[in-house]
């Protein structure tokens, strides 16, 4: 009976080894798969937080270099509205002066048409350049230099 013991004793001992061993076994794998997991993890953390940073520095110079290409599209549309502008004013004058031309060298137009006036406020509006170009050219001009346009001054 004793050796029946120390047989189902040594039998337990080595079942339960063989069930021990295993489940140990089992349990360091699965530490060191979690523990390699966790470090994965965090150097997927680090790489996504400089990715992240990366991109948010991007899309900061994007933002600058669009706000670049805004203002320089406004500046731009701002010189291309004062030419226009300029130009329409340039345009104006030359108009003005072909209807003070055609006004003055008409013989069936007398000079009742207050043409003074008019040339008067052509000429303060013109710039000096535009006249020293046109005043030679144009026949019978009034004097202009002591009148100013609205204002009447007295000749003594």
């Amino acid at each position: 009976m004793k050796n029946k013991k120390k047989i189902i004793h040594k039998i337990t001992v080595l079942g339960g080894l063989l069930l021990g061993v295993p489940l140990v076994v089992f349990m360091f794998l699965l530490s060191v798969v979690l523990w390699r997991i966790g470090s994965m993890h965090r150097e997927y953390s680090e790489v996504v937080v400089t990715l992240q940073r990366d991109l948010d520095a991007v899309d900061q110079n994007i933002l600058k270099h669009n706000a670049g290409i805004n203002q320089h599209q406004e500046k731009t549309r701002e010189l291309n509205r004062q030419i226009t502008e300029q130009f329409f004013q340039q345009q104006m004058d030359f108009s003005a002066m072909e209807v003070l031309i055609l006004l003055s060298s008409d013989p069936q137009i007398s000079y009742a048409i207050p043409t003074t006036n008019i040339f008067a406020a052509y000429l303060s509006k013109t710039r000096s350049s535009l006249i020293s170009g046109l005043l030679p050219g144009i026949p019978s001009l009034p004097d202009v230099k002591d009148s100013t346009p609205g204002i009447e001054t007295d000749r003594a």
